[in-house]
């Protein structure tokens, strides 16, 4: 029986009393990275799966995937539901890393802040898709506006007001290659960047545990990374406590993530996302740290929190591009990880 007191997250199940208006609304921006407003648009459009065995409702991967959802946790052991994420995690790349426009709207959260149905890949592309009348630049995309004065919807009815113009990004084929099995480079207005690459670890593992950055009670101070199909990775520590995967240089000067301009650090991601080497190796990378955590706060691939083995003893995963997107302080407890 349904409780009248109580009203129910429809991503992820959880109940609140009706009226505790606050405690949604931090609900929704650290679980879910949605404000309440964003979340009733949400809630009004995007409509619940549900257990084809027992009915119960299903937990979201992302808000943004109609099809990426977690296993009913009554009607399948736990084995299966961690499976089941790392699909999710495959699929989920499949479409960033191939599809037409997916990593635009992943990357830009004022662009998300315009779009009224929630379903990226079975909603939203395909709308855009239409109405692109000229051959747009594959890896740079574009950039979206509106005419002035309209309302900043993306949606069929609001398609003569819509704005598509050449992307203010200028990456070059040519950037995307690695070099020297360490870095790439590329230029964005007057400045160069390198980005590196972890440095993969040669050496003897048989202590790999007391290193491995997923383990609290490790002894080491450098930490490391096992990643199939890569090897063992000495992750970057710029702020004590917090581990980055890649290393940024700017004219020939290392620098942090929070140093660059807005515009610089969305080139950088977008980047990072045009780049289907470095996509590979970031997923990668996530499937390894996700099966060693218990929950996960992505702030960077599914925009959501999701479990992999709640039950377990295994760390709290944050990530993050920059140290400001960790949605939760440092603890005992959790494994804080940056992109940048």
């Amino acid at each position: 029986m349904n409780d009248a007191t109580k009203v129910s997250c429809k991503l992820c199940n959880k109940s609140f009393n009706i009226g505790s208006k606050s405690e949604i609304e931090n609900h929704m921006i650290i679980d879910h990275q949605l404000d309440y407003y964003r979340y009733y648009e949400y809630s009004k459009v995007s409509e619940r799966s549900y257990c084809t065995n027992c009915g119960a409702p299903l937990v979201k991967m992302t808000p943004w995937s109609s099809n990426l959802v977690h296993l009913c946790s009554k009607c399948s052991d736990a084995q299966s539901r961690r499976s089941e994420v790392i699909i999710s995690i495959n699929e989920w790349f499949e479409y960033l890393t191939n599809s037409h426009f997916g990593r635009i709207w992943i990357l830009n959260d004022q662009y998300r802040d315009w779009i009224v149905d929630f379903d990226l890949k079975n909603k939203v592309d395909p709308f855009i898709k239409t109405f692109i009348q000229k051959k747009i630049d594959k890896l740079n995309l574009f950039d979206l506006s509106f005419e002035e004065g309209s309302p900043k919807v993306l949606s069929p009815s609001n398609r003569s007001s819509i704005l598509i113009t050449e992307s203010r990004f200028n990456i070059q084929k040519s950037e995307l290659a690695l070099i020297e099995g360490r870095y790439y480079e590329f230029t964005t207005g007057k400045s160069q960047f390198r980005l590196y690459l972890p440095e993969v670890d040669q050496s003897n593992l048989s202590h790999y545990k007391s290193y491995d950055v997923m383990n609290l009670s490790g002894t080491s101070q450098v930490k490391k990374l096992r990643v199939n199909q890569v090897g063992v990775l000495k992750l970057y520590e710029f702020v004590t406590g917090i581990y980055s995967i890649f290393r940024l240089e700017k004219d020939g000067v290392q620098v942090m993530a929070t140093e660059l301009s807005d515009y610089e650090l969305s080139y950088v991601k977008m980047f990072i996302f045009s780049n289907k080497h470095l996509m590979r190796f970031l997923k990668l990378t996530l499937i390894s740290l996700v099966k060693s955590s218990s929950i996960v706060y992505d702030r960077v691939f599914f925009l959501n929190r999701f479990n992999y083995d709640e039950a377990s003893s295994n760390p709290v995963l944050l990530l993050g591009w920059t140290l400001p997107d960790l949605v939760l302080s440092p603890t005992s407890s959790n494994v804080s990880i940056t992109l940048l």
